[in-house]
């Protein structure tokens, strides 16, 4: 009695058992991108904020590859993943923001003020939108803060009634790299 190691190395005790494969109930998609940046950081099958895409479009949000064909001083929204907030000490309080979304990344510019009306978005969230104005320098395109929400990530665009509901589940496995 025993099993075959996987190396060949002969037979290894054990109890055998049979293997039947436990049947789990079917994962909404929006709770595996979530497991999935827990474990890993990303999501091979679907970016994150495509998840969120449709509730995104009601809020008039930009994608990162349109940004740049809008003119300068356009007012815009954009939205997404925040990968990353620093607020030098150089740059007398102001905040820099990289959002992503699923074509790229964007480049917002928070002002003071701004950011002391906004702080709670700006600073607790992973997923955000931030309505501002384009400018266009260097080959590089920013937006100029003037407003932002909070866009929560336990409720999703959603298929089925109830799907991917369970952010409790899963907590906020979306961290930014924040450098002060």
């Amino acid at each position: 009695m025993g099993r075959v190691r996987a190396d060949g190395g002969g037979r290894q005790p054990g109890l055998d058992l049979p293997e039947e494969r436990p049947r789990l109930p079917a994962r909404p998609a929006h709770e595996q991108t979530l497991l999935d940046y827990a474990v890993l950081g990303f999501s091979l099958d679907r970016h994150l904020v495509g998840h969120y895409r449709r509730r995104l479009a009601v809020l008039k949000v930009v994608p990162s590859g349109e940004l740049g064909r809008r003119p300068e001083g356009k007012m815009v929204v954009v939205g997404g993943m925040v990968v990353c907030r620093q607020r030098p000490g150089t740059a007398k309080g102001y905040l820099f923001l990289t959002l992503e979304d699923e074509g790229g990344l964007v480049n917002v510019i928070v002002r003071p003020d701004v950011n002391a009306r906004y702080r709670d978005a700006l600073r607790n969230h992973p997923l955000i939108a931030v309505a501002g104005r384009v400018q266009h320098g260097r080959g590089v395109v920013n937006v100029l803060a003037e407003r932002a929400v909070a866009l929560e990530l336990g409720v999703p665009d959603g298929g089925r009634e109830g799907e991917g509901h369970s952010p409790s589940a899963v907590g906020s496995p979306v961290r930014s790299h924040d450098f002060r």
